[in-house]
């Protein structure tokens, strides 16, 4: 064990590494085995008993993390319990027909029975998930949902999502003006407590539930006063979140939350080969096959991944512009293809001759370049895109975003923003767009997982690009990487509700 690090800091190192918030005693006999040359977790002993390390027990395996990752799921667990278990109406079915038979009138639209059932769930429940994939109409039931809670007595209904751009997407699709996660609680990496909710607040719905870590949920759950109703939705075969926890994925295996799902695509098959394509990949079914709206391509001797990124790029702008085509990598600063050196050559491309530019860290900017921000602050959320309109004296940058131009000192912007022609997949969460560009090759063997390539291909709206290797698509397919995060919220959920249950009955 490296004597410069601490025992409870190793751990912390471990679980950012894997996004696990717990470590299974197997996980850390390999890890110090590699580093100490021996098996031995002695050395974990002092700390866990002076209680800087939790140790849990659990059929009988050991599992270890650090007391605010344990504190932040069992905080979690007991406060959806407490929200979920508030007195609350429940509206007889024949009165919630009559008013989703009102909004669709309303509307000219026509529900499923799972999107009937969904609305109905979402009135008679206080905490409810509601999950589905692309295509299975998760706006359109957040839209009856939203209309009919109205008609009920609601009078203030909020809307948020963990970043900037997946709150804009809110916005864009359903009409309602929706906050990032942040800024509805008030919270920041250095101060995680949040502000309640206003007690005249009676629903907040949070999308893209996905991406929540242990500590965010954490926050947003303190913030719900007791009789305020929660709708989280999502979709669990996305990536998981950057930080520790599978918080969606936990609550639905738990069995203890309710949980509509919408399973039924209002797509035919063979209407859209970049649909059928999803559904492959969702079922871990590797055969993807091309067609109007989905391409394949193979990067040749002489044709370099780069350069079909380049060519089809070129032809998709011209097709739907510049705004409307991502580039999606798995890297963001590793390897030829990651999304910075990608960003260099579009920015050659579709911006070679600036009124300005200006040297921010080791990028330049210039005048007409898409940016994305990589921080929440008062001017912009996380993952916002924002276009360089001036450079001033090369010391100040002006950028538009969210409808208003903002003057930044140029040293402000170091590490604050990148280019944002490519990105990672990881931050295209929450994004959409008409055209998408992604590789998945065998040089991405670490990223190679089946709901980063689903992420990838349902962010596209009209058109996906796929360039790839055979090899590589199957791998990934075939590997469900958020199967393998290890945490304890479903087991405290459960634990939870049968000692509610338990004392119920006594």
């Amino acid at each position: 064990m490296p004597k410069i690090k601490s025992n409870a800091a190793f751990i912390e190192e471990l679980l950012n590494q894997t996004g696990n918030s717990w470590l299974s005693e197997d996980y850390l006999h390999q890890v110090a085995k590699k580093l100490k040359g021996d098996a031995s977790l002695s050395f974990l002993n002092s700390d866990i008993k002076s209680g800087n390390i939790v140790a849990r027990k659990v059929d009988g395996k050991v599992y270890i993390t650090l007391p605010p990752y344990a504190s932040a799921e069992a905080n979690i667990a007991l406060n959806i319990l407490r929200v979920m278990d508030a007195p609350h109406r429940v509206y007889p079915d024949k009165l919630l027909d009559e008013k989703i038979n009102e909004v669709e009138k309303i509307k000219g639209l026509k529900l499923h029975i799972g999107q009937r059932d969904a609305v109905k769930a979402a009135c008679n429940n206080l905490f409810l998930i509601l999950t589905g994939g692309p295509g299975t109409g998760k706006t359109c039931v957040l839209n009856v949902i939203n209309d009919v809670l109205l008609m009920l007595g609601d009078k203030n209904i909020l809307y948020c999502a963990p970043t900037g751009k997946a709150a804009r997407r809110i916005s864009e699709s359903t009409g309602f003006d929706a906050k990032t996660a942040h800024r509805l609680l008030e919270i920041n990496p250095d101060k995680m407590e949040p502000k309640p909710f206003d007690k005249s607040i009676d629903t907040t719905i949070c999308d893209e539930v996905s991406m929540l870590d242990d500590f965010l949920a954490e926050a947003f759950l303190k913030a719900v006063q007791t009789g305020q109703r929660v709708v989280w939705v999502g979709d669990t075969d996305q990536l998981p979140s950057v930080g520790s926890g599978a918080v969606l994925r936990d609550i639905i295996s738990s069995k203890v939350v309710p949980v509509a799902r919408l399973t039924k695509t209002f797509r035919q098959k063979g209407e859209s080969d970049l649909a059928d394509n999803i559904q492959l990949i969702k079922n871990g079914d590797w055969h993807l096959h091309a067609g109007k709206d989905f391409h394949l391509s193979k990067p040749v001797e002489g044709c370099s991944a780069m350069d079909q990124i380049l060519h089809f790029y070129k032809q998709e702008i011209e097709k739907y512009g510049v705004q409307n085509v991502m580039v999606l990598t798995p890297y963001r600063q590793h390897g030829d293809t990651c999304s910075i050196e990608v960003n260099k050559r579009i920015q050659q491309i579709v911006n070679p001759h600036p009124r300005a530019q200006i040297k921010v860290g080791r990028e330049f900017y210039r005048t007409g370049d898409m940016v994305m921000f990589l921080q929440n602050d008062d001017d912009a959320s996380n993952g916002d895109i924002g276009v360089i309109k001036d450079v001033v004296d090369n010391m100040f940058v002006s950028i538009k975003v969210n409808g208003k131009e903002v003057m930044f000192d140029k040293f402000e912007l170091t590490g604050r923003i990148t280019l944002a022609y490519a990105m990672s997949i990881h931050k295209s969460q929450g994004s959409e767009a008409k055209s998408v560009i992604t590789l998945m090759l065998n040089e991405h063997e670490t990223m190679l997982q089946r709901n980063l390539l689903y992420t990838a291909v349902t962010r596209a709206k009209k058109e996906c690009f796929l360039i790839c290797e055979p090899e590589a698509v199957k791998k990934a397919i075939e590997t469900e990487a958020s199967c393998l995060r290890t945490t304890m919220l479903s087991e405290y959920l459960k634990m939870y509700a049968e000692k509610k249950h338990i004392k119920e009955v006594a």
